[in-house]
């Protein structure tokens, strides 16, 4: 999921908080999943992945420093850098770093999950307009 949108002016967007009073969501980065947590954010980021393709978007910049945690939910955030799947030449690459760096993260969990083929899968289908 993402942060739902407040307010947009122009390039600018004021996104919901996540977080409470104690402070914001602690980013993934900074979290250790325990290990019946870590195999359901690992499905949940993967499938907002291919959410936001499914909406000719790709992150370009996704890490475990992009992704907070908050509750037992994922959240991503960070987007200005986002592209067009559409429109980007380098589309298929950004979705494969982004997956890359997903995967990386979530093996020191214990998911020991192949980003190559994640990526490919998705790309193919995207391209059948089937995903």
């Amino acid at each position: 999921s993402v942060p739902e949108v407040i307010a947009q002016r122009g390039r600018t967007i004021l996104m919901e908080y996540i977080g409470d009073g104690n402070g914001p969501a602690p980013m993934l980065a900074e979290v250790t999943l325990g290990p019946e947590e870590a195999p359901r954010a690992f499905r949940t980021v993967v499938g907002d992945i291919e959410g936001l393709l499914r909406a000719d978007i790709i992150h370009g910049d996704l890490s475990p420093f992009n992704v907070l945690f908050w509750r037992g939910e994922t959240v991503i955030i960070d987007m200005p850098q986002a592209v067009d799947a559409r429109l980007n030449r380098h589309a298929c690459e950004l979705l494969a770093r982004d997956v890359k760096n997903v995967c990386g993260y979530f093996r020191q969990a214990g998911i020991d999950a192949d980003p190559e083929p994640i990526a490919a899968r998705m790309w193919e289908l995207y391209l059948r307009a089937r995903l």
